[in-house]
Order: structure tokens, then C-alpha cells, then sequence
């Protein structure tokens, strides 16, 4: 029973110094934003706030300021402290996201991801360098050796807009994906699509029409349509105007996915929107009768639900789209190393504190006996009792001197966390570092680690070379080793110049 008590007991602690990180889904568009966080399956809070016009325009931010004002009144009914981050998944417009799929050969899979670069650096609608794009499995073709998958890509420059306005309100970005994979995702989760049967989701909002086609239960293609491609010259969309527009829009999307498949269909339809329902279902059942129609509830199917489930996936295991720079374990890690970190800081300056308190409590007791013996008491000419009074002194120096150690160490926590995630930032993907040899009080390191080839070693040295804070970057011939499977293990040696990461 007692070990039960004490083995519970550490539990809740470790669990208190490493604490699990809770994310929430964040959906902003041209018109809104919407928080969603989820208990389980169920919702546990759900916030939405309108968005005047000229924040977020054609899938842009056009108001940094306006829309940083907005999250950060969002931030105040999340979390009471403003200094505390709420970490979320981002989902936004699609006006600017475009998507590819593509089919894979066969391919050994330490070959797939090479491949599969190359394949989304050929088809990139947009200047590589000046683009984020990432890539995921379609459907059941996923597993080490996918078929089918999809590539997506943006422009940075629109990303980056984003992720500096919710950043700079408070929320830790874990991922950023986008509407209609969010959509999708809920879609199927709440059934209204089989993953078994192709269907095209139709979503009207006041930006516009998106069109997404699911494929094996994943989103395969999507197509944005605003309304003034339907407006053209005009001031206003006649109902004409939008039923002839809305079936050209639907046949090219489908008859897309019938090329790109060459054996399949699409039969069913699902439609999230609040208005022009009953019109969009007549179009439907006019010019293509083969296609079944059914209105989700927007309750129930919308992106900042979407993107929240995703947010229950273990970040470990989140294979999923994120046109950022980290993946969402790397964020995740950085954020739990902060917050572990943190909780270290203040159990150290407690009990430091506590050390001190018994240590000033010792110091007085030891007088107020000392004033009491008076000059008479026979021991205090004791050579002795003397003696073992210099004993105590020593003693006392050396506490203070662990004391003032403690201190500095507390004192350069911040250096210590800037170095490490500068480090992990300089070896990137291709570098797994398993060993930082750091002695306090020296600005020598030496680093162990892993590259996925000589080369990737070489070029994390060259970075290391490259980065003003470091000098002396040493690598060695002796200090490589190549593993049977091409890996490289290595040593690198180095100095700090300055700690300011």
C-alpha cells in the first residue's frame, strides 16, 4: 500500500516536471477566427470571433496589426495569463495553397524521401526557395512504401505573416495545414464521408466556393473559386450567374479526378455551408443527377474542428501536411524542453532557499549558545572544542560556495537553452545529435551524433563553421565513422565565442 502511495507519488511529479503540452485547433479566414479545443472526441471549448473586412483578404493577411489585436483578445478568454502560450494547430484559406498529387513507383524506402523531394521540386507551382511545401500518404497507400500521395505548397512570404500575428499574440504554433484538409479529416470522422467511396466536399462561405475531392478517405485535390470570378464586370451575382458558374465548377473538378484516376467516379456530395442550400442542391440534381447530395451540419463539419482532431494525434506520430519550417515534433519538443526547464529553475531556487533559511536559522542558533555559555564556560578554552569550531567554519565556507554555484547555474539557464536549440537547429534533419559534452565554466563543447551520409556530416560541420557564436569547429577523418547502412557516426569538436543565440 505504501509503495503504491510513493510510486503515485512520483508519477504526479515526473508528470509535473515534463507536463503534457495541450493543443487546440486555430481556424482564421477573410471572416473569421475559431478556437476549438476538444476533451477526447467531445468539444470542451469552442470560440468564435468575426473579423472586420481588410484583415485577411484572398487568403492574405492585409492588417498584421488589426488581426494581432484580435487573436490577442481571443488569448485573454483562453488563458487568464498573458505570458502563458496556447499551443494550437493552424488551419487557413486555400486561395493560395496549391496542391499536387502524385504517383510513385516502386522504390526502396531509404530511397522514398529523396524521391519524393525531387518529384515536389519538379511539379512546384512556386519558386522553390521562396515556397514552403510538404507531402503526405493518400489513403490506404500509405506505410513505408506509398503509391499515391499529395504535395502542397505556399508562398513563405503568406505563411510567415500568419505565423507572426498569432505568435506574436500568444499561441505556440505546432503545424499549420489548411481548410479543406480540415475539412476532410472531420468529414470522414463524423461519417458523412465513406472512406471507401470518392465524394467531393463542397464548402460556401463569403470568400467564395472550395471544392475538395476525397479520395480513399484522404483529400486528394482541392480548387478555390471567389466570388468575383463569378462577378466579373458586374456589381452583383444574379442566381443565373451562380448556378451556370457553380456546374462549370463542379465539372471541371470532377471530370479532373476522373483523368487522374482513369477508373473512378464521383457519386456523392457533401455540402457545408448555411446559405444558398437549396439552390446549389437544384443545380446538382440538374446537371448531374448521378451525384447524391447531403448537407452536413456546420456544427459538426467545419476546419477549426477539423484541425482540432488532428491536434489528439500524439505529435510523434503526425505524419500530416505543415507548410511551416519545424515539424510539429520539433515544436513540441522545444516547447516541453522550455517548460522543463522552467520547472528544474524553481525547484532549484527553492530549495536553495530553503538550504538558506535552515543555514541563517543554524548561524543564529549557534549564537544565541554562544552568548549563553559566557566567557566562563571551561570548554570554549577547550583546544579541542576550538578546533572542531574551525571544522564547522570550513564547512559553512564551502555551503556558501555551493550556494553561490547553484545561483550561477540558475543564473545562466537561459544560455544554456539558447545553445541547445541553436544546436538543434544547425543539424536539421539529417543530423541526430545523442551527445553534448559541455563543461560549466568552459567554452569547449564536444558533440556526438548521427548523419544520414558523410556528406550531411560534413555539411552539419560547415554550418557549425558558418554560425557566428562558434570557433575553433573541429572534425577529424579519425572522428567518422561510416555504418553499413551509409550512416555516419561522428565527434565534432568546438568553442563558444558568446552565448548570444
Amino acid at each position: 500500500m505504501l509503495k503504491d502511495k510513493i510510486f503515485s507519488a512520483a508519477v504526479s511529479l515526473l508528470g509535473k516536471l515534463s507536463p503534457k503540452v495541450r493543443v487546440a485547433g486555430l481556424q482564421i479566414n477573410g471572416s473569421v477566427i475559431r478556437f476549438c479545443r476538444l476533451s477526447g472526441a467531445q468539444k470542451e471549448q469552442l470560440l468564435t470571433l468575426r473579423l472586420p473586412p481588410g484583415i485577411v483578404e484572398k487568403g492574405e493577411v492585409k492588417n498584421k496589426e488589426g488581426l494581432i489585436k484580435i487573436l490577442t483578445d481571443l488569448h485573454k478568454q483562453i488563458e487568464p495569463h498573458p505570458r502563458k502560450s496556447v499551443s494550437v494547430i493552424l488551419t487557413i484559406p486555400i486561395d493560395n495553397v496549391y496542391l499536387q498529387p502524385i504517383t510513385l513507383p516502386d522504390l526502396p524506402s531509404k530511397s522514398l524521401i529523396e524521391s519524393v523531394r525531387l518529384n515536389l521540386e519538379m511539379v512546384s507551382p512556386i519558386e522553390i526557395g521562396n515556397a514552403y511545401y510538404d507531402w503526405q500518404a493518400v489513403g490506404q497507400s500509405g506505410g513505408e512504401n506509398p503509391k499515391e500521395i499529395i504535395g502542397a505548397f505556399v508562398n513563405r512570404r503568406i505563411i510567415n505573416d500568419f505565423l507572426q500575428s498569432v505568435q506574436a499574440a500568444g499561441f505556440n504554433v505546432a503545424a499549420v495545414e489548411f481548410s479543406t484538409l480540415s475539412l476532410v479529416r472531420v468529414a470522414v470522422q463524423s461519417g458523412f464521408i465513406e472512406a471507401t467511396k470518392p465524394s467531393l466536399l463542397l464548402e460556401i462561405d463569403s470568400e467564395g466556393l472550395s471544392l475538395a475531392v476525397s479520395h480513399a478517405g484522404s483529400l486528394f485535390f482541392h480548387y478555390f473559386v471567389s466570388w468575383d470570378d463569378f462577378r466579373g464586370n458586374q456589381k452583383d451575382i444574379s442566381l443565373e450567374k451562380y448556378k451556370e458558374g457553380l456546374a462549370d465548377e463542379i465539372r471541371k473538378i470532377t471530370n479532373f479526378y476522373s483523368a487522374s484516376t482513369k477508373i473512378y467516379t464521383i457519386k456523392d456530395l457533401v455540402l457545408v455551408s448555411t446559405s444558398l442550400i437549396e439552390e446549389t442542391k437544384g443545380v446538382i440534381a440538374q446537371s448531374f443527377p448521378q451525384i447524391q447530395v447531403r448537407v452536413a451540419d456546420t456544427d459538426k463539419v467545419n476546419p477549426a474542428l477539423g484541425v482540432a482532431l488532428r491536434s489528439l494525434k500524439p505529435r510523434s506520430q503526425d505524419f500530416e501536411i505543415s507548410l511551416s519550417d519545424l515539424s510539429t515534433e520539433e515544436v513540441f519538443e522545444n516547447y516541453r524542453l522550455t517548460r522543463f526547464i522552467s520547472a528544474w529553475r524553481n525547484i532549484i531556487l527553492t530549495i536553495s532557499g530553503f538550504l538558506l533559511v535552515l543555514f541563517l536559522a543554524s548561524a543564529v542558533l549557534f549564537q544565541y549558545i554562544s552568548a549563553k555559555s559566557g566567557t566562563s564556560d571551561p570548554l570554549r578554552n577547550n583546544p579541542q572544542v576550538q578546533e572542531e569550531l574551525l571544522g564547522l567554519e570550513r564547512q559553512a565556507e564551502t555551503f556558501n560556495n555551493l550556494l553561490a554555484i547553484v545561483g550561477k547555474l540558475s543564473s545562466e539557464r537561459s544560455k544554456l537553452y539558447g545553445l541547445l536549440i541553436k544546436l538543434r537547429d544547425v543539424a536539421g534533419q539529417q543530423i541526430t545529435l545523442n551527445l553534448i559534452d559541455f563543461e560549466s565554466g568552459s567554452s569547449r563543447i564536444a558533440l556526438g551524433g548521427v548523419g544520414v551520409s558523410e556528406r550531411a556530416v560534413a555539411d552539419f560541420k560547415n554550418r557549425l563553421i558558418e554560425q557566428p557564436q562558434f570557433e575553433g569547429v573541429s572534425l577529424s577523418l579519425s572522428n567518422i565513422r561510416i555504418q553499413p547502412d551509409g550512416q555516419a557516426d561522428f565527434t565534432i569538436d568546438l568553442r563558444i565565442r558568446d552565448f548570444n543565440f
